[in-house]
């Protein structure tokens, strides 16, 4: 399956997203909790939206601009939302062999 998708690629990168959200999914209800899917999705719509559009890697300064600058000023949540998602995309880092 392809995994890197340009601003013109909708239907290709909400199949592709949608079929990532689901294996991890499944994988975080047998290891971390379903709760974790979400941030997950929050993370793909960034990498798709605003980084290069390679959803499969991810580099420290993907991390550093997603959690540090843009999720802060895009993302509005319950401070008990928020407790679980930079945990979530430790979860993604250590997924991932970074």
């Amino acid at each position: 399956m392809e995994w890197v998708f340009g601003p013109d690629d909708d239907k290709a990168y909400q199949k592709a997203s949608d079929d990532l959200i689901k294996r991890f999914s499944a994988w975080t209800k047998t290891h971390k909790g379903d709760w974790l899917a979400d941030d997950a999705r929050i993370a793909l719509d960034w990498k798709w939206g605003y980084g290069e559009g390679h959803l499969v890697t991810w580099t420290l300064p993907d991390f550093d601009e997603f959690l540090l600058k843009w999720f802060p000023r895009k993302v509005s949540i319950s401070g008990r939302q928020g407790r679980g998602s930079p945990p979530s995309s430790g979860v993604v880092l250590h997924v991932s062999g970074r």
